[in-house]
């Protein structure tokens, strides 16, 4: 491959030293991670690595001897153009001057648009010919996303906080201003919506601190001996009130005890009844069931409602940080609960899962093992 930048003519004595030299060469072009491109003056592809093919989904034996632009091609400028060169090879060794790093978009092999760095530098002919270029590309696609992924979560976080505080300072400017009189009834709801409000606000701030925990490596549960159904009635309790009266728990079996994480657990369970009830519908005749089953070697929780449902094609996406359907992008949300919930379940040993034979609705289920050892790592 380095053989193509131009003949050497080593003087005798020396041809074993220039002979390690460019098989050197050859490792370190063929072992970079980011890509490397060099063209000759007239623009054809001479050196191509394996990263470049990677990056541009354009084989080696396929770039080699094209035009520049045609492999590393940049979007055309306006519909029906012609698609130019995403990197300046040509201008490079037009004016003797190297380009610097700079981010641009190019196009693949198959038209996909890449977002990447490059530099292009001049480089000598051996030879004593006319130069050659080189170009040291790098996809930053992944680089952007994150970036892209932190706003939207910092977006996320302030909308998700901004709503529950709104309702609360709401209702509580009214009840604390004198001149306005409210009846009974009134003055019972506002503070009803106090009470979900900051129900809700707890629950986004406890989901965006175990996200934080589980994303740095530091969440690890806290164990102990724990009866599991208290957990439960406590959540349920908690959230009869949002619920209308819709939930229904129920217990089988007889030995409740586990070792685990009750608050974390709790965590879970909210989101998952949270989402429940939020997706139930209007018929308040449809119970929201909560059912725990004890048996030998695990503990078996499930939530179930009778409400919209989750289509086919988007149950394998549920858990997937950040993600939410289509159904679900008007309602209230993160994204993160759910994602929250398998990461505390699988922390603990257990898994869980969509129960897909639940019928109309949807049946959320996660399993606690019998098990006093060393729990997984997240």
């Amino acid at each position: 491959m380095v053989r193509q930048l131009g003949p050497i003519m080593p003087r005798p004595g020396v041809e074993t030293r220039v002979a390690e030299r460019a098989v050197s060469l050859e490792n370190f072009v063929s072992g970079a991670s980011d890509g490397i491109v060099i063209v000759d003056s007239r623009g054809r592809i001479v050196v191509f690595n394996p990263a470049m093919e990677k990056i541009t989904g354009w084989l080696r034996g396929e770039a080699v001897g094209k035009d520049c632009d045609e492999v590393i091609r940049a979007p055309a400028l306006r519909p029906g153009g012609g698609s130019e060169g995403a990197v300046p090879f040509r201008d490079v060794m037009k004016n003797g001057q190297s380009a610097p790093y700079s981010e641009t978009v190019l196009l693949d092999r198959d038209g996909r648009k890449i977002d990447a760095g490059a530099s292009c530098s001049l480089v000598p002919s051996p030879g004593g010919g006319p130069p050659f270029a080189a170009a040291i590309v790098r996809d930053i696609g992944a680089i952007k996303g994150a970036g892209g992924v932190k706003s939207d979560f910092v977006s996320l976080v302030s909308h998700e906080l901004r709503t529950p505080l709104a309702l609360i300072k709401g209702y509580i400017a009214t009840l604390l201003k004198p001149e306005v009189k409210l009846d009974a009834s009134t003055e019972r709801r506002f503070r009803e919506g106090i009470n979900e409000a900051a129900d809700r606000l707890t629950l986004i701030v406890n989901n965006f601190l175990s996200a934080s925990r589980i994303e740095s490596g530091l969440f690890r549960p806290h164990l102990k001996e724990i009866d599991i159904r208290p957990v439960v009635e406590r959540v349920v309790s908690e959230l009869e009130e949002s619920a209308h009266g819709r939930l229904q728990f129920r217990c089988t079996g007889k030995n409740f005890e586990i070792v685990a994480d009750g608050e974390q657990i709790a965590l879970v369970l909210n989101n998952l009844v949270g989402n429940a009830i939020k997706y139930a519908g209007d018929d308040e005749s449809l119970p929201i069931r909560i059912t725990v089953g004890a048996r030998k070697n695990e503990i078996v929780i499930a939530v179930r409602d009778r409400g919209i449902g989750i289509p086919s094609e988007l149950r394998e996406r549920i858990f997937e940080k950040f993600y939410r359907g289509p159904e679900s992008v008007s309602a209230p949300g993160s994204g993160l609960g759910l994602y929250i919930c398998q990461k505390v379940v699988e922390a603990h040993g257990g898994n869980i899962g969509l129960n897909e034979d639940s019928g109309a609705g949807t049946e959320i289920r996660f399993t606690l093992p019998r098990r006093d050892g060393e729990l997984r790592d997240l």
